[in-house]
């Protein structure tokens, strides 16, 4: 899944922008979203071999999200409890976000959903998702 896997090399915010290409702005758009939304800054970790260099977005030990680049896409992973799952069930989210929730396997912390994010469409669904993970920090 990741293009970044070379453990000893982190990669650079120039790296990963050309390797984002034009999707580079929906990445940006959804760091700075977080930031101001939840006021954290994420982590670059290297998951391993197969997904690679991550950026983590956690806070006191709970994950929000965990965001890989790709070639000319990222993924967001997002992780839903089962009350969080009805809710995104309920919400006014993309026909193919819908269907992926309701695919995803549950486990027994929750619904694990890899969201490749590729358009504005996809974008909007994974911020509001976010928002029903957790709510936003008051400024």
């Amino acid at each position: 899944m990741g293009i970044f896997t070379d453990k000893e090399h982190e990669p650079t915010r120039k790296e990963i922008a050309q390797a984002l290409g034009q999707t580079s702005s929906l990445w940006e758009e959804l760091i700075q979203f977080i930031s101001d939304n939840y006021q954290m800054e994420g982590e670059f970790i290297h998951y391993g071999k197969k997904y690679g260099w991550t950026r983590r977005y956690r806070k006191s030990g709970k994950a929000l999200t965990s965001l890989f680049p790709a070639k000319g896409y990222f993924v967001a992973q997002i992780v839903l409890n089962p009350p969080q799952t009805e809710k995104a069930l309920g919400a006014n989210l993309s026909k193919s976000t819908l269907q992926m929730i309701k695919e995803a396997k549950a486990y027994h912390d929750g619904r694990w959903l890899w969201i490749k994010v590729a358009s504005k469409q996809t974008l909007k669904d994974v911020k509001q998702l976010l928002l029903i993970k957790r709510k936003p920090v008051k400024k």
